[in-house]
């Protein structure tokens, strides 16, 4: 008689193969891959799941053997169907089964219903399984579905060592010439999963490529082996040079080889002699390009590609290559970037070279003297942009191997909701270092007198601004000029006053100035000699006279007027007199 967990495994087994049997995932009419249709998913692990995790359940808190073994019942029933998958051919229907088997087994996973490392190992089983060309086609599902892998991952356990391990298997049976791109998808989805900062395998120290050799002919071995060679005049021979660009493309594939005494001697005397050959050259102009196509014997036109220095060295072409600054500017890249690898770091690495005090000082004088040459090489029109981009791209590779050095420290700052926490945490440091500290109160607690005073009267600042004893207001022109500038110096007596005593004048006629800007400008004057003084004449003039000088005017006039009228009484009381001591006349 089965026992409980074969029922139960039996039952699942049936469970999966009726929720593949209405899984929403079918091939597109167009082509292309569906998304994952949450609602469709939540749906079908209801109605065929759920009722089982009710009746039979699989976590628990604490261990117990029977919820244990159906785990494992779970796991082994997930096996089995994806068995019974992999029994058929690998044709694009099966490839449809599978990703809706692989989407129904996340959808479990999010239920806790497997354990969270099952929908990754079922996919490492299906890779090993699959040839490369077919693992491909199964790699595109895995990028539609990065977002509901990635949930919760973390590369140190759990399914992200599963995921890890994938990734890696998958690029080390990637072909460096044929499936160099389907190893860079594999790169960036790990760098897409993982944070920057995490030691996945992006970020792995890198190794050299050293399988393809750079051996030198046969014919030109003893060249490699004497480099001192030379021909008329103390120049070295083509085939000293030749073999000297040779031997420097071995020290470029694998920079570890200058640890050893007899290869860093034979490094010294490569870049002895290379470096005068390419001096002439790096500094000439470059010519200019030749047409796309070049014409042949016949008229036809042969099309022109991109050589590469390497392929076409030739012993014969030596002193032609040197001619051309393109050649010599590669020449010279290469050569920057090994003597990088042996510059002395602030922060010694376990991964560079550990050399002498003598081969580090001669590292970084025969650094500094191709930089000079490869900047004056790259001085002309259109070749700075170059020069630039090598120089950044140098200080950029330090800059990231010193930081894989430091174990990748964060990059980015903590963010702002982090900050509080941050700052409560200092907080109790601080006040876990204070507490044996006996503390005295300050005199002054803001540190001076008035600070502490001004702290103490209040912190209504908008009723004082706002109070009438405390606003200030500009005084009446009439009476700044009166007051301040009565005893404004002339142009002559400021010649005779001292500096401090000018700036004091200077400082009142401006304040008065703008004060009169207002009400008086008109008035004043076009002569700028004693200006203030004719300006304060001018404004003294016309303003009203006072209360005093008004009465008295007043008393004036009303004296006037009675003068006025006691003379015209006078005259009509002559005129009375006269005319009545004089005869009046009768005419018959």
């Amino acid at each position: 008689m089965p026992s409980e967990c074969d029922q139960f495994t039996q039952v699942l087994i049936e469970a999966i193969a009726a929720a593949l049997a209405g899984a929403p995932l079918k091939p597109p009419a167009t082509g292309g891959r569906l998304a994952f249709d949450e609602s469709a998913w939540a749906a079908l692990y209801d109605a065929h799941f759920a009722p089982l995790a009710a009746q039979y359940p699989v976590r628990a808190p604490q261990a117990n053997p029977l919820i244990q073994a159906r785990a494992l019942a779970v796991d082994y029933a997930f096996r089995q169907s994806l068995a019974q998958l992999k029994s058929r051919l690998p044709d694009d229907a099966w490839f449809w089964d599978v990703e809706a088997f692989l989407d129904l087994t996340l959808e479990c996973e999010s239920r806790q219903l497997v354990d969270v490392t099952l929908p990754l190992t079922l996919l490492e089983d299906l890779f090993e399984s699959l040839p490369l060309a077919r693992a491909v086609t199964l790699f595109d599902y895995v990028e539609a579905r990065r977002v509901r892998i990635s949930v919760g991952i973390v590369s140190t356990s759990g399914k992200g060592q599963v995921l890890l391990r994938v990734c890696n298997e998958l690029i080390r049976r990637c072909s460096l010439g044929q499936h160099a791109g389907f190893a860079g998808r594999v790169l960036v989805l790990i760098a897409t999963v993982f944070p920057l900062t995490d030691r996945s395998g992006v970020n792995a120290r890198g190794d050299f490529h050293t399988e393809k050799a750079n051996r030198l002919p046969d014919d030109l071995g003893d060249a490699s082996k004497e480099l001192t060679a030379v021909v008329d005049g103390g120049k070295p021979s083509p085939s000293a040079i030749y073999a000297s660009l040779r031997t420097l493309q071995r020290f470029f594939t694998n920079p570890r080889l200058l640890a050893n005494n007899p290869d860093f001697a034979e490094f010294q005397q490569v870049m002895g002699r290379l470096i005068p050959e390419l001096s002439p050259a790096a500094l000439a102009p470059r010519k200019p390009a030749p047409p796309a196509t070049a014409a042949t014997d016949d008229g036809l036109g042969a099309e022109l590609e991109e050589w590469s220095p390497c392929l076409l060295l030739h012993p014969d072409l030596i002193s032609l290559q040197l001619t051309d600054q393109h050649f010599c500017r590669q020449i010279l890249v290469q050569a920057l970037v090994i003597l990088q690898y042996l510059s002395p770091t602030s922060t010694p690495s376990k991964f560079h070279l550990q050399i002498t005090q003598e081969r580090g000082e001669w590292v970084q004088r025969t650094r500094d003297r191709l930089w000079r040459l490869f900047e004056d090489a790259s001085s002309g029109p259109g070749l700075d942009s170059f020069f630039r981009t090598v120089l950044s791209v140098l200080r950029h590779e330090t800059r990231w191997a010193a930081w894989k050095d430091k174990s990748c420290p964060a990059l980015v700052s903590p963010t702002a909701e982090a900050l509080p926490d941050l700052l409560a945490d200092y907080q109790k440091q601080a006040a876990n270092l204070c507490s044996g500290v006996e503390r005295t109160p300050l005199r002054f607690p803001l540190g001076t007198k008035e600070l502490t005073m001004l702290w103490r009267q209040g912190d209504d600042h908008m009723a004082d601004l706002r109070s009438e004893k405390r606003r200030r207001t500009a005084p009446d022109v009439q009476t700044y000029f009166f007051d301040s500038l009565k005893d404004h110096p002339t142009s002559a007596d400021l010649e005779f006053l001292t500096e401090k005593e000018a700036d004091v004048y200077q400082v009142q006629a401006w304040r008065g100035l703008r004060l009169a800007i207002r009400s008086h400008l008109t008035q004043f004057p076009t002569k700028p000699e004693n200006y203030i003084q004719r300006l304060r004449d001018t404004v003294c003039d016309l303003a009203p006279a006072s209360t005093g000088n008004k009465d008295e005017g007043e008393e004036d006039e009303n004296e006037n007027d009675e003068d006025e009228n006691d003379e015209e009484s006078e005259e009509k009381s002559n005129a009375s007199s006269s005319s009545a001591s004089t005869p009046v006349s009768v005419s018959s």
